[in-house]
This record gives structure tokens, C-alpha cells and sequence, in this order.
């Protein structure tokens, strides 16, 4: 487990770690706050890795693969101490053996999945323990779910890698690449990621442009169409059909809102 920085903003701190190595391949990060105001709804987005393990004193949760902008409000949201973990793609599905689609746009209570843990995570955090006290006792309870990958995993992985690096490439095509049907590999993908191959495709587009305008000079003018070539958009008018879709606002729109500090 190593450190990657801490900021400490007005009235509390964040910070970010990352796993052991037996986890990194299931887990890209942990977030961890203590004490953080929140002025603001937590706004997330789909994107291609956005299931996550969220915990607070009074509340455990896993959710799922999301599909449209959500809007995280309520007692969980406002919670100035939480835990959190951002599992990497295929995540669900490899360790708990639960087809991503199942938990597509939904939250679960996590003693549902890690039986005992939710409780002790919870007591955890409202005793105000050190965050590596909440990761080992997250780590320990997940190192018994960790299986060999199969053959299948990496082929799987390999479709997903396509689908995400080439624009032209069909289901088709990268199925009889890979030595299976088309329909077979619909359903490894469907279970995998949570989402249709084609859904799947059409969010990592939405993720490219948001990079692109995330690391964009806001005070000169974005090249649109340029972007939308860059995403593999058709035309520029399919690329703003398609971001107002997943972000609620057309890329213009959340070029200038004060959303963009919230991806």
C-alpha cells in the first residue's frame, strides 16, 4: 500500500492510496475524507471504471456501472468522513463472480457482498481510526475472494482494449479475432463491464472527450469538430447529442458550469 498525496482543504483532508499488489489488479484506488464540507452534490459521470465500495459511519454501499449522470445527494453524500474504493473494470464480476449487468445503475448494501465486513468498516470510521486501519481490514476481508484468472478474463480484457483503441473495428470482427462468436463475446463483455459492447464503446468516447477538454486551454477556443474526430464521433453533431447524453450538458455548457470540478 503506498501513499499518493493528501490535500488538506479547509476543515478536513483527502487522501488517496493505493492497494497491495495481490488487489491492484481489482482495485485502482482508495479515497479517503475526514472532516471535508461539502457545498456541493457529488456529480458522477459514467465512465468505462465507475463501480465503487463507499462507506461511511452509518452507511456501506456497492455501486454499480452507471449509464447517465448521477446525482449522489442525501445522507451519504454529505457524510464528512467516508471511505471509499474505486474498483478497476471487470472488478465486480472477477472477485464477488457477479455479472457486472446485474449491478448496472444500482447500489447494493455491501454486507450483501463481504458478509461481515460493512459492520466492522463502519464502527471502523465512526471510532475515527487511522485510514490504514480501514484499508487492512478492507484488504484482508477481499484477499479471500482473489482467484486465478481463466483464459477467458484475458480474452475478455482483449476485446474490451479493442473496443476502446480502434473506432472501425465491430463486435463482429474483434469476436472472430479472438476466436469466439459474436454473441459469446456480447455476453462475456455484458457480464464483465456491466454494459452492452456498443454502450461500452459509446461511454469510452464520452470519457476520451471529457480528457480532452479537462486538459484543454479554457481560455481559448476549443476546436469542436477537432475533438469530435479525435473521440471517433461521426460529425460534430453526433458528439454533442452523444456528451449531453452522459453529462447533462452540451460540451460547451459544461465547458464554462462549474461541474467540470467535479468529474
Amino acid at each position: 500500500m503506498t501513499h499518493s498525496n493528501e490535500t488538506p482543504p479547509q476543515g478536513g483532508y483527502q487522501k488517496i492510496l493505493f492497494p497491495s499488489q495481490f488487489l491492484s489488479p481489482y482495485i485502482e484506488a482508495y479515497y479517503i475524507t475526514f472532516g471535508l464540507k461539502q457545498d456541493r452534490w457529488n456529480i458522477q459521470f459514467p465512465s468505462t471504471t465507475s463501480s465503487f465500495i463507499k462507506c461511511s459511519s452509518d452507511m456501506a454501499v456497492v455501486i454499480g456501472q452507471t449509464t447517465e449522470p448521477t446525482f449522489l445527494e442525501g445522507e451519504f453524500s454529505h457524510s464528512h468522513t467516508g471511505f471509499a474504493v474505486k474498483l478497476r473494470l471487470g472488478a465486480l464480476h472477477t472477485l464477488f463472480n457477479i455479472p457486472a449487468c446485474e449491478m448496472t445503475n444500482q447500489v447494493i448494501r455491501l454486507d450483501d457482498v463481504l458478509e461481515d465486513v460493512a459492520p466492522v468498516m463502519m464502527e471502523s470510521i465512526a471510532a475515527n481510526m487511522l485510514c490504514t486501519t480501514h484499508i487492512q481490514i478492507f484488504e484482508q476481508a477481499l484477499l479471500r475472494y482473489i482467484k486465478q484468472n481463466d483464459h477467458t478474463y484475458h480474452v475478455t480484457k482483449q476485446a474490451i482494449i479493442c473496443l476502446q483503441q480502434t473506432h472501425s473495428a465491430t463486435i463482429s470482427q474483434i469476436a472472430c479475432e479472438l476466436g469466439y462468436s459474436t454473441r459469446q463475446l456480447q455476453r462475456k463483455i455484458n457480464s464483465f463491464v456491466g454494459v452492452s459492447p456498443s454502450l461500452f464503446r459509446r461511454i469510452s468516447r464520452f470519457e476520451k472527450a471529457l480528457r480532452l477538454i479537462r486538459l484543454s486551454d479554457h481560455h481559448s477556443a476549443i476546436d469542436w469538430p477537432d475533438v469530435a474526430l479525435a473521440c471517433g464521433y461521426s460529425d460534430q453533431s453526433h458528439f454533442i447529442r452523444e456528451f449531453h447524453e452522459f453529462a447533462g450538458h452540451t460540451p460547451t455548457a459544461y465547458l464554462t458550469s462549474s461541474h467540470i470540478s467535479e468529474v
